[in-house]
């Protein structure tokens, strides 16, 4: 979109894998949860990266490969959230900004709706083109 800048695109890395001793002591199952987590990021981060600007891509393929990406981020995030109990151990400071995992699913809420209605709004776009061009002499059916 005109006006959006690269950077914003980007995810932030959280700091916890591989590099502490904490990642080491983790049952394997865990441990395999925050890898799969961290590779999402990573393949947003490059996703943006290799995207970005590329000559000959349209920006609307370029924004629905970036969200499917950072959908199935959060998707990952919100598994680790409750494998690792983080709202249990870190609940929110206000009652009224919700649990980081009521966050996460409204995040993924908004996604599916915005997926249905952009679908809706395409089909419909097709189905219009496709009632005018039958309308128009020596359309589909007609010689």
């Amino acid at each position: 979109m005109p006006g959006d800048l690269q950077k914003d695109f980007l995810p932030t890395h959280p700091t916890l894998y591989p590099n502490v001793q904490a990642f080491n002591d983790l049952p394997p199952e865990d441990a395999s949860s925050l890898i799969e987590f961290y590779d999402s990021l990573n393949r947003l981060e490059r996703g943006v990266n290799d995207w970005w600007a590329r000559e000959g891509q349209l920006p609307v393929n370029i924004f629905n490969a970036i969200l499917h990406d950072a959908k199935k981020s959060v998707e990952l995030a919100l598994a680790c959230l409750e494998r690792f109990e983080i709202d249990e151990k870190f609940p929110p400071q206000y009652a009224s900004q919700g649990t980081l995992a009521s966050r996460l699913q409204r995040t993924l809420d908004m996604d599916a709706r915005n997926r249905a209605a952009h679908l809706k709004r395409f089909e419909e776009r097709q189905a219009k083109q496709a009632e005018e061009r039958a309308k128009k002499p020596g359309g589909p059916g007609k010689r």
